[in-house]
């Protein structure tokens, strides 16, 4: 398979992942309980992000190398334990982990790499770095309430947790869109 096409490929996945992080957002149920549709949707969007960072990888390894490895390796990580954790109640929060991993090392780290890549914007990686810096504050707010987003231990941090949580996942949606459309157009040419 051609670098273009897997580009192509990572490009539409990536429109995939996002269509489906949308559904699995407004379809999820608050209380934890998680249906056949979650998984499915779960599943869709870790596997098509492996396949969308692999090809943000082959994008980006001339120019930054290390750090575009690294992302890597933290981006499919993050996703096979985010998959993982789909399988039973008892590894949710393995696969919560991993969520964590991809939104706060993963994408600042590709964030750093498209900063020294030619042909990509510098706003998409300050969007990188804030999604991470976002994802961070969740998981410090989470951490220092008592480790539960729906069920916080004081009312008064809901906002705080909710504020955080909307930035990280608005800004890897955008980043996500914004790197499939980057990646379409590198097919294409």
């Amino acid at each position: 398979m051609s670098t273009k096409s897997i580009y192509r490929l990572g490009g539409i996945l990536g429109i995939v992942v996002v269509v489906a992080t949308f559904a699995l957002y407004f379809t999820t149920d608050p209380s934890g309980n998680r249906s056949l549709m979650t998984h499915v949707l779960s599943w869709i969007i870790g596997l098509g992000s492996i396949l969308l960072f692999y090809a943000a990888y082959l994008r980006c390894r001339e120019s930054a190398p290390l750090f575009s490895l690294l992302a890597l390796i933290a981006g499919i990580g993050g996703n096979a334990l985010f998959l993982f954790g789909t399988f039973s109640p008892s590894f949710y929060g393995i696969g919560d982990f991993g969520e964590t991993l991809v939104l706060v090392v993963a994408c600042p780290l590709f964030g750093i790499v498209y900063f020294q890549t030619q042909g990509i914007s510098r706003i998409l990686a300050v969007i990188g770095i804030l999604t991470g810096a976002a994802g961070f504050a969740n998981s410090l707010v989470i951490k220092m309430d008592g480790g539960s987003w729906s069920a916080p231990n004081d009312p008064a941090n809901l906002p705080a947790i909710m504020g955080t949580y909307l930035a990280f996942v608005l800004g890897y949606v955008i980043w996500l869109g914004w790197t499939s459309r980057i990646l379409l157009k590198e097919g294409k040419s």
